[in-house]
């Protein structure tokens, strides 16, 4: 089952996101409110938390509570995937901690890519949907 949405104890509590070892953040790329489905998927298989940047929390999409960055939450996981984050100083400054840094993204030219790691140049849903389906398949 997918879920659609991360529900914390308190609407503030920003500590499994701060805590996590691995985080998969979100930006603008996923299109819409209700673009985050394979984004969250993924966050389960990982056992993880959702970061998101602050133009999706401006947009009304997610909760601030889940907010990466210089207004946000600064983060420090085992490993940052960030999925259609174009990587504005500010979101940058939140995840300088991460100590390995995956950037999916379909501008091979935006600072998160540029910053990264590993880079991923595509679509973050078709992207991260295949890697879903590996891991379904995998684990059976």
């Amino acid at each position: 089952m997918i879920r659609t949405e991360v529900h914390t104890a308190d609407g503030n509590d920003t500590s499994g996101l701060t805590q996590a070892r691995a985080v998969v953040g979100a930006g603008r790329g996923v299109g819409s409110e209700n673009g985050f489905g394979e984004v969250l998927e993924l966050v389960d298989h990982l056992g993880g938390a959702l970061g998101v940047s602050r133009v999706v929390t401006g947009l009304g999409w997610r909760p601030h509570a889940e907010q990466v960055g210089q207004t946000g939450s600064r983060i420090s996981p085992d490993v940052y995937i960030a999925c259609g984050i174009s990587g504005a100083i500010q979101h940058m400054a939140g995840i300088e901690g991460a100590k390995t840094l995956i950037a999916i993204n379909t501008d091979e030219e935006s600072t998160m890519v540029q910053r990264a790691d590993y880079a991923i140049i595509g679509d973050l849903h078709e992207v991260v949907g295949a890697v879903n389906e590996e891991i379904r398949s995998r684990r059976g």
